[in-house]
């Protein structure tokens, strides 16, 4: 592939690496990660995993909306930031979402251009639609629709029931790209000036609030801010690597674990899992998901993680942590270190924040191996698996 092949590649910031070969994108992650270990001597680096597939794998999409001068007015666009961010770039296509998102993105557009609906403007603090969030199950093909806007004004029925008509016709129109299904519409409202797409509350317009998923023959409930790894091809194969640094009957903690997506996979193998996620929404899917799946062995917990790691009781004997890109909070650091573990897990989508925190970690832990995993193709996004284990 070369970077013609994309309309915006150059422009858009959405992919970095679209005109390098694969084969040559996971050599340049796995040197990447090497110079951020640089000083780590004898530190084995492996490979990077790559990826079932190379395009058309994001199952999650975040789009802002943004204007555009037209010859009388301004026009409302959708797309992504542009690389030097002085603009939303109007996207035709993109290689890398899923394209039945893609298509239903563009159908979006059309429906709030013709409907007049205006875009948000972070200057000025005004206009309604912020973003649309698009889940889709690699599963079920259950669609989430989320319309992020600044403020709780409601959408028209009659407005709704155009948009949920043509996105039904765009779905019929992409079927031979395999069977998808419209599960729900959701209003989302942000009203804080912020870089966090999602706000706290939501209103339900159309369907239900989640769609169902399934990794490594365990079904989950899935929402509009439930925590899911966006490549669903190469997810089973990164479960698979923290697995095998498991032993069997083990107890483990799953810090971070969103809807405990990897706390049951986790169950296969461990005695006891103690999962913990500070969002109550994804929690109460996580609860739902053990009933669903009839697991026994796994128990949620809602909370901060540094608070609830600095309170665990009982014998635990490996953790797995899986923090946002800036890595862990110092207090959660200094709860592992007070923890008696022999084995710590970390998996890390920012190697920069992941050496910071080995340094600190390393007082009580050696860094035994570091695993790059190509979770996010034609970007240079990176995803790592770090193995710590107790000086003796």
């Amino acid at each position: 592939m070369t970077n013609n092949d994309c309309l915006h590649f150059g422009t858009c910031g959405g992919c970095d690496l679209l005109d390098l070969p694969y084969r040559e994108q996971l050599k340049e992650k796995e040197l990447e990660v090497k110079d951020i270990f640089r000083d780590w001597k004898n530190l084995p680096i492996s490979k990077t995993l790559p990826s079932p597939e190379e395009y058309f794998y994001r199952h999650k999409v975040q789009l802002p909306f943004g204007h555009k001068k037209g010859k009388y007015e301004e026009i409302l666009t959708l797309g992504l930031h542009a690389r030097d961010n002085s603009k939303i770039i109007d996207l035709k296509e993109c290689k890398i979402q899923d394209e039945t998102l893609s298509a239903i993105a563009w159908t979006v557009r059309d429906w709030a251009r013709e409907e007049n609906f205006t875009p948000y403007n972070e200057k000025y603090d005004r206009g309604f639609l912020k973003y649309l969030v698009l889940r889709k199950s690699h599963f079920s093909g259950e669609i989430l629709i989320g319309l992020v806007t600044a403020t709780p004004k409601e959408i028209p029925k009659k407005k709704l029931e155009l948009l949920i008509e043509k996105i039904q016709i765009t779905l019929t129109n992409m079927s031979e790209k395999g069977k998808s299904i419209l599960a729900g519409v959701i209003q989302n409202i942000n009203k804080e000036k912020t870089t966090m797409v999602i706000g706290e509350h939501e209103r339900l317009l159309w369907g239900k609030k989640y769609i169902k998923e399934e990794f490594g023959g365990s079904k989950f409930r899935v929402g509009l801010s439930t925590f899911v790894q966006v490549n669903p091809y190469q997810t089973p194969r990164l479960y698979g690597e923290i697995l095998k640094h498991i032993p069997e009957g083990a107890n483990v903690i799953d810090a971070y674990c969103g809807v405990g997506t990897i706390s049951l996979f986790l169950s296969k193998k461990a005695n006891h899992v103690l999962a913990i996620e500070s969002n109550p929404s994804s929690i109460e899917f996580a609860n739902i998901a053990l009933k669903e799946n009839k697991i026994r062995n796994v128990k949620f917990l809602v909370g901060d993680s540094a608070r609830i790691l600095s309170q665990v009781e009982g014998s635990y004997e490996i953790l797995v942590v899986d923090p946002p890109r800036s890595g862990l909070e110092r207090n959660a650091v200094n709860a592992i270190l007070n923890l008696n573990l022999r084995k710590i897990i970390y998996v890390s989508c920012n190697p920069e924040t992941l050496e910071e925190d080995a340094r600190t970690l390393s007082k009580k832990y050696t860094l035994k191996s570091v695993q790059p995993v190509d979770m996010f193709p034609q970007t240079y996004h990176i995803e790592s698996i770090a193995i710590f284990e107790r000086d003796k």
